[in-house]
């Protein structure tokens, strides 16, 4: 059911929301010694810091799903294990742990060279971080080209049908071509945003001939 829980991909354990299993695959994808944060993570998924704050509190995947790399805006720990401030157990645990992985700090705030932007996130997020709609294809959008329908996108080649909707690194107009957009939350693998670039590098040389 969209938007239900569902059981975690081995088919057993915690039953989570389709929000919280893209959250978790993104998750998973900060690389060890790094961080991001909350609203970053927001972001990449199109959703709120709230939300990501959320799903990080209640992960049942931990430490395979890693949410101790995940910070505040300011660069401070933020919480973790439901509780906050730097002088807690749980968060002096967090800087241990963030430590022992290599990530630097400038006092109490995590060292701007340790920290996962925005931009390098939903690159490294990738097709875990796209709806299930979205990564599916069918009616809801198709993800090598052809045209999408109903309300869908295309992450690919080809047209979007009905509403405006972004497919990770191409915004889909209303009712018109899919062009080169912002990656945004359903971030595309670095190989088709690579293809893009290379076919809107194409079309100017052409244009300009």
């Amino acid at each position: 059911m969209p938007g239900g829980k569902r059981k975690a991909e081995d088919g057993g354990g915690p039953r989570i929301t389709e929000f919280q299993e893209r959250l978790y695959a993104a998750c998973k994808s900060i690389p060890k010694g790094r961080v991001t944060t909350y609203g970053t993570l927001a972001k990449v998924l199109s959703s709120s810091a709230r939300a990501v704050g959320q799903g990080m509190r209640h992960n049942p995947f931990a430490p395979v799903v890693p949410c101790h790399r995940v910070v505040a805006a300011d660069m401070q720990l933020g919480g973790f294990n439901g509780q906050w401030g730097n002088d807690t157990q749980p968060v002096c645990r967090k800087r241990v742990m963030l430590q022992e992985e290599g990530v630097v700090f400038d006092g109490t705030k995590v060292s701007p060279a340790s920290v996962v932007l925005e931009e390098e996130m939903a690159q490294l997020a990738g097709a875990a971080a796209m709806p299930r709609s979205v990564k599916a294809g069918g009616t809801a959008a198709t993800v090598g080209g052809g045209k999408a329908k109903g309300a869908g996108a295309t992450a690919g080649r080809g047209k979007a049908t009905g509403a405006a909707a972004t497919g990770g690194g191409v915004k889909a107009t209303r009712g018109g071509r899919a062009v080169a957009g912002s990656t945004g939350a359903a971030a595309a693998p670095a190989a088709y945003r690579a293809k893009v670039s290379q076919q809107t590098a194409a079309r100017s040389k052409k244009a300009k001939t």
